[in-house]
């Protein structure tokens, strides 16, 4: 195996684990608000979750079509 195949599944990995607690704990946060009588601040953490798990897929789909391409 190679060195940049080694390191494009460490980073994915690593954006798969970060966008995993992004959304264990945006889940928490949403309920936590719920539970506090806070709709409107939970609707913007979920949007804000929502967003952060884009980003990291974003990022793993880029990390493996660059490592397929080669550039």
């Amino acid at each position: 195996m190679s060195v940049r195949r080694r390191l494009t599944r460490s980073k994915t990995r690593v954006n798969a684990l970060c966008g995993g607690w992004i959304l264990a704990l945006g889940t928490v946060l949403v309920w936590w608000n719920l539970q506090a009588g806070y709709p409107t601040r939970a609707q913007v953490v979920a949007a804000l979750m929502a967003l952060g798990a884009v980003i990291y897929l974003a990022d793993i789909v880029s990390t493996l079509y660059r490592n397929e391409t080669g550039t």
